[in-house]
């Protein structure tokens, strides 16, 4: 395997998870769109198919709360008004690092060149960045979301490897996704690291590394 000249990391599930209470921003949703309750958080998280689209964000939420009320015979129903006070309440500031997020950025920032590449626009990711305090360690940020193509095209791969003037083939994306992350990078040539802490094994997938901590990432990195 080639040497590692850069990494680039994923950012949620990978370097942090949203802290704010999923029943309190449940809860605070109904109120804000003056609507009874009906379901639960875990309801909506089922019925909402992967990560929101960087422009259509209240209709992304409001297909998942007419789900949850077709489950729960609440028909029909404001999905829109629900989607506006769900954002209303949500907070993209409540993050919190996980574990061993920060030691690693400590360790990683005086051995190789960092990058950080999410989905999200930048509007919605932002904030968890500057929450964080993170945006020092990285050389370069992409946030995909704003772009023609999110992961795992290559577009957003590619960008960040250009930015940071390496070889795809010498930088290796950290990230928690085997569909986004894992595929994303090895198909536009970069090698991968899957952050599992409790998953099961890749098969059909084949990251380059597997890693159950994130403190594994430093071994990796300076083999």
């Amino acid at each position: 395997m080639s040497p590692i000249a850069a990494v680039v990391f994923d950012l949620d599930g990978t370097l942090c998870t949203h802290s704010q209470p999923a029943e309190q921003l449940y809860e605070a949703t109904f109120t804000a769109a003056g609507i009874d309750r009906f379901g639960t958080p875990d309801q909506l998280w089922d019925a909402l198919n992967g990560s929101p689209p960087p422009d259509d964000e209240r209709g992304y939420l409001a297909g998942g709360f007419v789900t949850v009320a077709a489950q729960e015979g609440r028909t029909p129903i404001d999905g829109l008004a629900l989607a506006e006070g769900f954002i209303s309440a949500v907070d993209r500031s409540a993050v919190s690092f996980t574990p061993h997020a920060r030691t690693v950025l400590d360790r990683l920032a005086n051995e190789v060149p960092l990058g950080l590449l999410t989905n999200g626009p930048e509007h919605r990711q932002r904030p968890k960045v500057d929450a964080l305090g993170i945006e020092p360690y990285f050389e370069t940020i992409v946030y995909a979301g704003d772009l023609p193509r999110r992961k795992p095209n290559g577009e957003p791969f590619h960008t960040i490897v250009s930015a940071l003037d390496v070889d795809a083939a010498n930088t290796l994306y950290v990230g928690n996704s085997l569909r986004l992350d894992i595929a994303g990078a090895q198909g536009c040539g970069m090698q991968s690291a899957w952050y599992a802490p409790a998953g099961e094994p890749p098969d059909p997938y084949r990251p380059e590394y597997v890693l159950r901590s994130l403190a594994e990432l430093v071994e990796v990195v300076e083999l």
